[in-house]
């Protein structure tokens, strides 16, 4: 019997998972998942202490060479992209960081009022699971866990004193838009010891690769041979 899917969505990166576990929420949509790259379950994926180990792996990565650059005496460089599960969110340096409110509300300016600060704030909002809780502009029960780090270094310390002393306000939580400067340690996605990418959400829908009664199924490696 060949099977049948409503939706069929071809790359598991970071918007192809966040895409199939919303789909997939309603149990009568059946969701086809596609990736390229192997599943995440190597360990270093989950390491945080792995990046490098990760990033320069051809097995977890897709190392997209630049046009050479003239004002880079012609050199090339390598774009490096995830290819496993989670694609680019699997293997980045998990530093969370959303940006200025006004800078969305000039991309709604200059494209659609889907991207205002208002509407990019809420969603921003429902994404997170903050260890600072729940406040008007962070949240604290969706499926995005962000933490702060665990131990503060001397230098970091100092140079952000010497930030104060010029006026920048000092915060826990650099990501607040109510301060247009600020500075503060930088939040990650990382949850007790362990990455945070956007597998985690398709992860929290039960994976089943025969029978009917999931609404997501995952393809990896990708019927394409790669």
């Amino acid at each position: 019997m060949i099977a049948t899917y409503d939706y069929v969505i071809v790359g598991a990166g970071s918007a192809g998972c966040v895409l199939a576990y919303r789909l997939s929420a309603d149990p009568a949509v059946r969701v086809l998942l596609i990736e390229a790259g192997g599943p995440d379950n190597h360990p270093l994926i989950h390491m945080p202490r792995a990046l490098a180990r990760i990033m320069g792996n051809p097995k977890f990565t897709w190392p997209f060479p630049t046009e050479p650059e003239h004002h880079s005496n012609d050199a090339s460089e390598y774009w490096t992209r995830g290819r496993t599960l989670g694609g680019s969110s699997a293997i980045n340096g998990m530093m969370y960081v959303r940006g200025h409110a006004f800078d969305f509300d000039d991309l709604a300016a200059l494209s659609s009022e889907d991207w205002n600060w208002q509407r990019m704030g809420a969603a921003y909002k429902a994404l997170e699971s903050h260890e600072l809780g729940s406040a008007a502009t962070r949240g604290d029960h969706g499926p995005l866990h962000i933490s702060l780090p665990e131990s503060h270094s001397a230098l970091s310390d100092d140079l952000i004193a010497a930030c104060t002393e010029m006026g920048i306000k000092r915060t826990d939580d650099v990501n607040d838009p109510a301060a247009a400067e600020r500075v503060g340690y930088a939040q990650r996605t990382i949850y007790r010891g362990q990455r945070q990418s956007a597998a985690k959400e398709e992860e929290r829908h039960a994976r089943d690769e025969t029978g009917p009664q999931n609404s997501l199924h995952l393809v990896a490696p990708s019927v394409m041979g790669y």
